[in-house]
Order: C-alpha cells, then structure tokens, then sequence
C-alpha cells in the first residue's frame, strides 16, 4: 500500500470513542425546546400576579399617605387657628423692671386690682345679658298667656276672677310656678285646679305628678250649662221686680251662682 492510501484510510476511519452522528436526536432536542417554552410561559403567570399585588399595594400606600397628608393639614390648621384665638397669658409686672421692691409691690397690687375689676364687669355682663334674655322671654309668654285668657274669658265668664281670687295660686313653690307658665293653657289649668280644690296640693306633690295634673287641667273645659235658658228672663230675687237683672247681664260671680242655685 502506498502512502498515499494510508493516509486517505486514516482520514475515513473515525476514531476510537467517536459516535456516530444520528438524525434521530434532533426530534427530541425540539421537544425539549418546546418544553421549555412551556416552563417560561408558566413562570411569567407567576410574575404578573406579583407585579398586580405590588400595584395594588403602592396604590392603597399612596391613598393611605394622601389622608395622613389630608389629616396633619387640618391639624395644623386648628393649631394656627387656636395661636390666633388664645391671648398671651398676662403674669402683671415683673420684678426686674422696677428699681425698687416698694415700686414693685404697688404695681403688683394695682394689678390685680385691675384683673378684678375685668372680672367683675364681665361677670355682670353675662348676668346682664342672661336677665335681658330671661325678661324677654317672660315677656313674650306672658303676651302669649294674655291672649289665651282673653280667648278663653268669652266662654267662661268668671276666668279671671277666679284665678286672682285665689291666694294657693300665688303661694306655690317656683319650680310649679314654673310648669303651669311653660304649659300650653296655664289661666285654664289654673281655674280648674282651683275649681276641684287642688291647687294647693299641688305643693306636696312629687314633681312628675303635678305636671301630670296641669297638663290634664289644661284641656278640660267646663260645660255651658245655661245654652238652652229662655231670653229674655225674670230677675233671680224678689218677685220679678223691674230692677232685677236678666242673664246677659250678670258678671260671672252671678251667672255662677245662679247656674248653682
């Protein structure tokens, strides 16, 4: 053999330990390309759900800075609000600005002479105040009371007499007083309080008790019981004299009296 032969033969042998090429193999290499292409598209489902969760957790951080901002506004509002409205504490005269203890002393006491002068004026201020409040009040109820007994005069007749005749009225204790002023129809609680005979009673009651009384005198009103008498008619003494008087023309007193004849 020629050295030329040798050496083509050498080339044409593989070697010891080289395997033989097969097609075969390339089939299972794209199967796991695919495969692989499923594992990442699984593993980026992972990072989307991650990324919403970080989205919704900066949004609901962002919201809950926005109301911490919100709230210290109004904090620092109300504090520069109350800077404005609170007035520097006045400790009077210091020391160290007199030359002596005796001026001290005297600017000490004039002082707080003038801080309880302030007091004073303000305090009778208030009160002033409150009273004109009060009387004003009292005013307007007791306008709204007159109404009311005018209105009830025309059907009972002997409405005011009765009520300033009677000497319990005017001797009950203030918190009772009180009640029948502030009720809806104090001159018509009144007469028939004093009507029954209770009005004094209602000293000894317990406070609920007698409310409950005013406001159930209140709404009762006696019945007219001389709607059906003849007009015109004889006087109620003598024998039917001329100077008798006829029913229209009798005061209350009269005409109660003789409804009770």
């Amino acid at each position: 053999m020629s050295e030329e032969q040798v050496i083509q033969t050498e080339v044409a042998t593989p070697e010891e330990g080289d395997a033989p090429e097969i097609v075969e193999n390339e089939a299972p290499i794209e199967n796991a390309d695919s495969g692989d292409e499923t594992g990442s598209s699984k593993e980026e489902v992972w990072p989307k759900k991650a990324q919403n969760a970080v989205s919704r957790y900066k949004k609901e951080m962002n919201r809950a800075r926005a109301e911490m901002r919100a709230l210290q506004a109004q904090v620092q509002q109300f504090q520069a609000m109350m800077n404005q409205t609170q007035k520097p504490v006045d400790d009077g005269p210091k020391e160290a600005d007199f030359e002596t203890v005796i001026e001290y002393l005297e600017a000490r006491a004039e002082h707080k002479a003038k801080k309880a002068a302030e007091e004073y004026y303000k305090k009778q201020s208030t009160q002033t105040n409150e009273h004109a409040t009060q009387v004003q009040f009292m005013e307007q109820r007791g306008a709204y009371i007159e109404q009311k007994e005018n209105e009830l005069v025309k059907s009972i007749p002997d409405l005011k007499e009765v009520i300033e005749d009677s000497d319990e009225l005017y001797y009950l204790p203030q918190n009772i007083k009180e009640m029948f002023i502030m009720s809806d129809n104090p001159s018509l609680a009144a007469y028939n309080l004093i009507k029954e005979g209770k009005i004094s009673a209602l000293a000894n009651m317990h406070p609920q008790l007698a409310a409950a009384e005013i406001v159930r005198a209140q709404s009762l009103m006696p019945q007219r019981r001389i709607s059906s008498a003849p007009q015109p008619m004889k006087g109620l003494s003598g024998g039917g004299n001329s100077g008798s008087k006829a029913v229209e023309q009798m005061s209350g007193s009269e005409l109660l009296k003789w409804v009770n004849s």
